[in-house]
């Protein structure tokens, strides 16, 4: 869009534009991103990198306090708090249930299923699952073709409780929220084998045979439909919120 006006060596401001994570196997530049341009891009050349700096510049206002960034100690008071106004379930109990609600489940991850591996390249715009199309990715949820993708979590886990099992489905929020790090990051980190979506990094496998609370999403469809996939909104492994799990009594 830009090539008649721009030229290597000089300094260019743009606007409108999206950066993504390079997943591609083969790059055309040494970094891991990608520049992608549209319509409503717009460039302005400039002499100096000051005119950009002083374009840019963000400013603290002197009334805005300062973020308090919560220690480990508070995040655990306000993960006790959330789960302790959860309804708590067995596997079994998700199964019967005719409530359609978020509850509180511990089990032990047995297996974590690679049948459509542990992430999908998203659309950039709806984020929904895009397909190889002509060398571009189509995303048929709202017609639209990327030149890049985004790598977004999706996995399913084998969950038994010693009394039941199930299949709980693993989405990028939850994913994201347990392993503190994005899955374009975790996608880069695999090397030569990202493009192996069945080559599970270490920090998803470790997983297995531990155990965890989870947030599970009961749906219609479950109640309705006896679709026994269950979505997870969140995941936990601290002891101390499993052990007061184990003290409390069972809703369902």
């Amino acid at each position: 869009m830009f090539h008649t006006h721009i030229r290597e060596g000089e300094i260019y401001i743009f606007a409108n534009l999206n950066a993504s994570v390079n997943v591609m196997p083969i790059r055309t530049t040494s970094h891991g991103y990608h520049l992608t341009f549209n319509e409503f891009s717009k460039v302005k050349k400039t002499f100096f990198i000051q005119d950009v700096i002083k374009d840019y510049k963000f400013e603290k206002p002197e009334d805005i306090p300062e973020v308090k960034i919560l220690s480990h100690s508070d995040m655990l008071a306000h993960e006790d708090h959330v789960l302790s106004i959860t309804p708590k379930a067995t596997i079994g109990g998700l199964a019967v249930t005719d409530v359609p609600a978020t509850y509180v489940v511990l089990g032990t991850i047995k297996e974590v299923v690679l049948e459509s591996g542990w992430w999908y390249g998203s659309c950039c715009r709806c984020m929904q699952k895009v397909i190889p199309s002509d060398g571009v990715y189509l995303c048929q949820a709202c017609n639209r073709h990327n030149l890049q993708v985004i790598p977004r979590y999706r996995f399913d886990i084998k969950v038994d409780d010693s009394n039941n099992s199930g299949t709980f489905n693993v989405f990028d929020k939850a994913a994201r929220g347990f392993f503190r790090v994005s899955c374009s990051d975790m996608v880069l980190s695999q090397g030569t084998s990202i493009a192996a979506k069945d080559n599970i990094p270490s920090a998803i496998s470790a997983i297995v045979n531990k155990s965890f609370l989870f947030m599970i999403d009961v749906k219609h469809n479950n109640i309705n439909e006896t679709a026994k996939n269950y979505i997870v909104k969140r995941m936990f492994d601290d002891p101390v919120l499993i052990g007061k799990f184990g003290a409390n009594e069972i809703d369902y």
